[in-house]
Order: structure tokens, then sequence, then C-alpha cells
């Protein structure tokens, strides 16, 4: 899910701010690069309440 997350929105924020240039795809890949080690854990903190929030509020 991290992986995903990370490279989708380095992608997305990587082309917003600079634009499809001709090194689009190496600046995309630097952005994933340093976003992914701050989803991974962010994602493993973040999930188990998320899961007991929707449990929650879908019973």
């Amino acid at each position: 899910m991290s992986l995903l997350m990370a490279f989708l929105m380095s992608g997305v924020l990587t082309a917003i701010h600079l634009g499809f240039t001709p090194n689009f795809i190496s600046q995309w890949l630097r952005s994933f690069v340093l976003a992914w080690p701050i989803a991974f854990p962010s994602i493993l903190v973040i999930a188990p309440p998320v899961r007991k929030i929707v449990a929650k509020l879908t019973k």
C-alpha cells in the first residue's frame, strides 16, 4: 500500500511542480525514493487506529 501510494503521489506532485519536462521520469523516481521511506512507517503507525475507527463507524 505504501509503495503504490508513494509512487502515485510522487508522480502527481512532480508533474504539478515541474510539468512534463524531459527529465520528468528521473525527477519522479528521485521523489519516489525520498517519499517511500516516509510513507512506509507512516502506514504502519496510522493504519491500526484508522481500522479501529472504521470498524466502529461501520457497526
